[in-house]
């Protein structure tokens, strides 16, 4: 399986946790409070699909994930494994800096790595 598709599947899986958390079991509802289509929702809770912007920003807030989380474990699959995201992983805000990489685990040194890529990206001119 292609990593870009094991990501896709890693976040539907996310979402139907998210979902579940919030205390809702089927889909209609949860489209209708997120504000997106209902076959939408289910191809990307399948990971048949990746989410457009729109519907992307939609979901994360609905889950209270933070804003570009979908996109940045898409866009850095290769350096977040989609066995290590987490519900937690997707809500956690931009974390300070850390001066010792040995005081990370593994997970929190991937989403550091990750969103100093992000931060680069988003800054750089080219």
């Amino acid at each position: 399986m292609e990593e870009t598709e094991e990501a896709k599947i890693a976040i539907g899986r996310l979402v139907i946790k998210g979902r579940l958390k919030m205390g809702y079991k089927a889909q209609a509802p949860f489209a209708t409070f997120a504000d997106v289509d209902l076959k939408t929702l289910r191809s990307l809770e399948t990971g048949q699909r990746a989410p457009r912007d729109g519907t992307r920003s939609k979901v994360e807030a609905a889950l209270g994930w933070r804003e570009g989380v979908i996109t940045e474990v898409l866009d850095h699959y290769e350096i977040i494994p989609p066995d290590a995201l987490t519900l937690e992983y997707m809500t956690q805000g931009p974390r300070k800096s850390v001066s010792r990489a040995a005081d990370l685990t593994d997970e929190e040194l991937i989403g550091e790595l990750a969103y100093r890529l992000r931060s680069r990206t988003q800054k750089s001119p080219f």
